[in-house]
């Protein structure tokens, strides 16, 4: 008799551990679940741009702010917006080198992948002659180059007024 109550004694504590791993077992796929679906939040938040402008760093070229009508302006905008940059001596004149710090999402947070673009801020003149010498895409190479993994973009200060006052021969 005794055997036979420690036997049933036995079943019911392994019946009871073997609930309670069922239990701790369910609530840890619960947990993973919950963190995957976090994860999978987390990045449509990052790919739908909602922290783009938290993320944006922009290094400006200190010529870009010396010379030309455009520092004043450019700062003023970038501060209305919310921006981070850096005023510095980029390696290449007039260029503000754009960084959008992503975090890998699923792993420490610290870390963080780059969206790297370069832009060059041009007066129309600097622009035209780049073009006209035949030493645009001398430039375009130069830069990738430099910084092979940048999209590289432009953006020419006053063109139409520069163009409109070469054809009316002013220039």
């Amino acid at each position: 008799m005794r055997l036979i109550k420690e036997g049933k004694a036995k079943m019911v504590e392994e019946k009871k551990r073997q609930r309670e791993e069922n239990k701790l077992m369910k609530e840890a796929i619960k947990a993973q679940k919950a963190e995957q679906k976090k994860y999978a939040k987390e990045k449509d938040e990052w790919e739908s741009g909602k922290h783009a402008l938290r993320s944006i760093v922009a290094e400006i070229d200190s010529t870009i702010i010396e010379t030309g009508s455009v520092g004043g302006t450019l700062l003023t905008r970038f501060a209305e917006k919310g921006l981070k940059y850096r005023v510095q001596v980029n390696p290449i004149r007039g260029s503000i080198l754009w960084k959008m710090e992503v975090p890998q999402i699923g792993q420490d947070p610290a870390s963080v992948s780059e969206v790297p673009y370069i832009l060059f801020v041009l007066q129309a003149e600097e622009f035209c002659d780049l073009i006209n010498s035949g030493s645009f895409w001398d430039h375009v190479h130069l830069v990738q180059d430099r910084y092979p993994t940048f999209t590289v973009c432009f953006v020419t200060n006053k063109l139409m007024n520069y163009i409109n006052k070469w054809r009316a021969g002013s220039v």
